[in-house]
């Protein structure tokens, strides 16, 4: 398991970290412990910092992790940080960067940048908070990240397996990769809550869409079909079937309200049907359910890049 509820007793005071376990590495932690992310990479020599940071986390008993990450294996996570020289270190507490310093600092500096912010550190080790990983998530689907978004799901739901963001999230994301009876097997244990009934009738209407579509098949060949002859409604219908079966839901609908721009009433409508349940399945008020289009909040992230420690 790599997010944990609580942090382990003997867990390392100095780890390295990837995109996949930031999560488990740094947000979660970060509830009972000050964490340093050290953006580093092998092209710079070991600042005096770097070893002063380290002594700290291994001598705080507990109360401060460093974490470091390659920027040059992880070069996802590097740009979401907008990490744009070596060092750059931010300092995280309670799921979010709070402060941050990037260039060398002295012992002495980094000690004073430590004791102000051990002082915010939060109290108390209740029930996880995983919003901030919740939204780290969303936000790698945004990006198409989505081998990383449902490791990163995963280990949420190892966590906290009720949680049903986590499992709207998830869902979301198998209808994407064409898995629609995973997702509705997810979906059915938060059918019955009111608060998500709205998200989950939607994911519903997705799940109905996708089986309804069937296999993808050979989308290039469904496209060249449709692009060659405008005017064969059935090409351009197939092909937004197609669409429809790999999460491209935009697309889709692009083909579909061109059908029924040429002939409403073809194939007894259905093509506007269609486009109905394509509506219902996506919302009225976005395009799409899949994370292609705009990305989602991203509460984890930093609003601008660290400062300069004077």
């Amino acid at each position: 398991m790599l997010i944990s509820s609580q942090a382990p007793a003997k867990a390392s005071a100095v780890v390295d970290a990837t995109i996949e376990t930031f999560a488990a590495e740094v947000l979660e932690p970060s509830r009972t412990q000050l964490v340093l992310v050290d953006f580093w990479a092998l092209v710079r020599p070991v600042q005096d910092a770097d070893a002063a940071a380290g002594k700290a986390a291994n001598a705080s008993k507990g109360r401060i992790k460093l974490v470091k990450v390659d920027i040059d294996k992880n070069q996802m996570l590097a740009g979401q940080f907008r990490v744009q020289s070596v060092p750059t270190v931010y300092a995280f507490l309670d799921g979010r960067p709070v402060d941050g310093f990037m260039g060398a600092v002295s012992e002495g500096q980094l000690t004073a940048f430590l004791d102000r912010l051990l002082g915010a550190l939060p109290e108390g080790d209740g029930a996880p908070d995983l919003t901030d990983a919740i939204a780290a998530a969303r936000a790698l689907q945004a990006e198409g990240a989505l081998d990383e978004a449902e490791a990163l799901y995963a280990q949420i739901l190892e966590v906290a397996p009720d949680a049903a963001d986590a499992k709207l999230g998830l869902a979301e994301l198998l209808i994407a990769r064409g898995a629609p009876d995973a997702a509705d097997e997810l979906l059915s244990a938060i059918a019955a809550d009111p608060a998500h009934a709205a998200a989950v009738a939607r994911l519903k209407a997705g799940i109905a869409l996708a089986r309804s579509a069937g296999p993808a098949g050979d989308l290039a060949g469904l496209r060249a079909a449709a692009a060659a002859a405008p005017d064969d409604l059935q090409a351009r219908y197939d092909y937004a079937n197609g669409l429809v079966a790999t999460g491209n839901a935009e697309a889709a609908a692009d083909e579909l309200l061109a059908i029924v721009a040429k002939d409403r009433a073809w194939n007894d409508g259905a093509a506007r049907t269609r486009l109905l349940t394509l509506l219902e399945a996506v919302g009225l008020d976005r395009r799409s359910p899949w994370p292609h289009g705009a990305a989602c909040p991203r509460s984890c992230l930093p609003e601008a890049g660290p400062r300069a420690i004077s």
